[in-house]
């Protein structure tokens, strides 16, 4: 009786030993994967703050471009003021980025912050990546698609910004202003839209014949005058340029 008394104790305290290994292994493991989760965001978290840096230099040498443009101008025409507000909008934008940029990375590195490196904040910079954009205008002659000394210059300048990034692509919109097209334009571009698509399509010939911008990266547009950005018409006879980061799935 002895025996079999010591026996079930024996293997009660047995069991109870197995028991709390395993309950202690299957935390070491939850533990160990709720780590490597945290490693790979933070691999991830770090490579998308990389490619929230890279537009964010884009939109500074942008930013720099429009302020040397407007020292060009006539301070009382209508481009001067239109630029300056650009500049303005331009300069809060980066403002408002950096500081966006500074909290995302001390969260990426600083340890205290450890607990706020989540699925959660995570989600919330691919986001953000999928809401920038940065642009930049081309102007026309009234009726024309012909690119002007002017617009070819800031192409070019384009082709810099965007340098060898991978991660954007290049939205072309062309516009025109709510002049009614005169008969000889009617019978080549129809109408105000078809103006508009034959502008971005001169920009799109540049980019890619001249500048050699791969034609994969680019999308095309016209928005006809739907789309007027001063009651000048001069400043809504262009070409809007927008580089975007590729969305983040």
């Amino acid at each position: 009786m002895k025996k079999i008394v010591l026996f079930i104790l024996l293997t009660s305290i047995l069991c109870g030993t197995i028991s709390l290994l395993s309950a202690q292994a299957s935390e070491i493991s939850e533990n160990s994967s709720e780590r490597e989760i945290i490693e790979e965001i933070r691999s991830e978290f770090v490579l998308l703050i990389g490619i929230y840096n890279e537009h964010i230099a884009v939109l500074r040498q942008i930013l720099a471009n429009k302020i040397a443009r407007l020292r060009t101008l006539d301070i009382d025409s209508a481009e001067y003021q239109y630029l300056q507000q650009e500049i303005e909008k331009a300069q809060q934008e980066i403002d408002e980025a950096d500081a966006r940029q500074k909290e995302f990375g001390d969260i990426a590195e600083n340890p205290e912050r450890k607990d706020e490196l989540t699925v959660e904040t995570y989600n919330k910079l691919k986001d953000l990546l999928n809401t920038i954009k940065y642009s930049e205008f081309v102007y026309f002659a009234s009726g024309s698609i012909k690119l002007t000394t002017q617009g070819m210059l800031t192409l070019k300048e384009f082709k810099l910004y965007i340098g060898d990034k991978k991660n954007f692509v290049i939205q072309i919109v062309g516009h025109a202003d709510d002049t009614p097209l005169k008969p000889e334009l009617i019978k080549i571009y129809k109408d105000n839209e078809g103006l508009s698509l034959a502008r971005a399509e001169s920009v799109y010939e540049y980019l890619t014949k001249q500048l050699n911008i791969p034609e994969s990266i680019i999308i095309l547009e016209g928005k006809s005058s739907l789309d007027p950005v001063s009651t000048k018409k001069a400043l809504n006879r262009r070409v809007e340029l927008i580089l975007k980061p590729r969305r983040i799935k």
